[in-house]
């Protein structure tokens, strides 16, 4: 890897985690999910600051070219924090559903009161 384009990538990663950080507290983010995307931005520094890492990863792999193993991994990685925010969504649908009859209930109780 050229350095221009090591240097790009670690500008790039630097702006992205700067961005991250600004964003996640102006809107509040759940810190769970801000670490999430810091881890994210942090190996992609890594892999930019080291580009060899990458070769060994490949060869560990059994992948040919090191861009189609970089391509496999964030693609793993993007599977594996889908599956998470599904699961997360699915367990709020059923609090959600919780609280509904919950209040439901209570309304029923404050309306046999009056």
């Amino acid at each position: 890897m050229n350095w221009g384009l090591q240097t790009s990538l670690l500008i790039g990663s630097l702006g992205t985690l700067l961005f991250i950080i600004l964003t996640a507290r102006k809107i509040r983010m759940n810190i769970r999910y801000t670490v999430v995307w810091i881890v994210w931005v942090i190996a992609v520094m890594i892999l930019s600051l080291f580009p060899t890492l990458i070769d060994q990863i490949s060869a560990i792999l059994g992948i040919a070219t090191p861009v189609n193993a970089v391509l496999l991994i964030f693609i793993f990685l993007a599977y594996l924090m889908n599956y998470y925010l599904f699961y997360k969504v699915s367990q709020q649908n059923e609090q959600i559903r919780s609280l509904t009859y919950e209040l439901a209930r209570l309304r029923k109780e404050i309306h046999e009161k009056k």
